[in-house]
């Protein structure tokens, strides 16, 4: 109907992040440093379910839906946290960026990317999650990540081009050219084709 059905108020700050749970719960992570839990049908936050004080109180850019009900959350403190959405506890800290990360997308075979201004795409093995397993060099700041239906994946950054990964193997395939400016946004049409959008 193009009506406004709700509005969500609690953040305090910028909210950069979203994403489902699979009960269709909505979450938000803001510069507030709080991760909130969003009912949309009512437009109420389960204030039980927030999630505060994270990242060292630096920011929120980032979350992503992990299996077996966690969540992982990038901040500007350069670093990944996983939480535990049973009981909020965190349950790990993933370090190897050196600035805000900007993305994550989860992978098959219990891994996960991480995009940064740092201009790294990290991959991470969340079973063994000291350092991750393959670390590439964009170039420039990172702005989202995309998983391409072949299995690889897509990187958008401030060098204006989108790069295309080999994740086994940590390998660049091949360079996307064409946009003047930087490269903010990445999304999969239904008939496969890959759409990008400049800043």
């Amino acid at each position: 109907t193009g009506v406004c059905e709700h509005t969500l108020k609690g953040h305090t700050n910028f909210i950069h992040a979203f994403t489902l749970l699979h009960d269709g719960v909505l979450v938000s992570g803001s510069m507030d440093s709080s991760i909130r839990f969003w009912n949309t049908e009512t437009g109420k936050e389960y204030v039980e379910r927030r999630i505060e004080n994270t990242h060292g109180n630096s920011g929120i850019y980032s979350l992503a839906l992990l299996p077996e009900n966690m969540l992982a959350s990038g901040g500007c403190d350069y670093k990944i946290a996983l939480w535990n959405l049973n009981n909020k506890n965190q349950i790990n800290t993933l370090s190897g960026h050196s600035s805000n990360i900007n993305d994550l997308v989860v992978l098959s075979g219990n891994r996960l990317a991480s995009v940064s201004h740092d201009g790294y795409v990290c991959i991470w093995n969340l079973n063994t999650p000291a350092q991750p397993i393959h670390k590439m060099n964009h170039g420039s700041s990172v702005r989202r990540a995309l998983l391409l239906p072949d299995g690889t994946l897509a990187t958008a950054a401030h060098d204006n081009n989108i790069k295309v990964w080999n994740i086994d193997i940590g390998a660049l395939l091949y360079t996307l050219s064409g946009h003047t400016h930087w490269v903010y946004m990445l999304a999969l049409l239904p008939n496969g084709l890959l759409a990008t959008g400049g800043y």
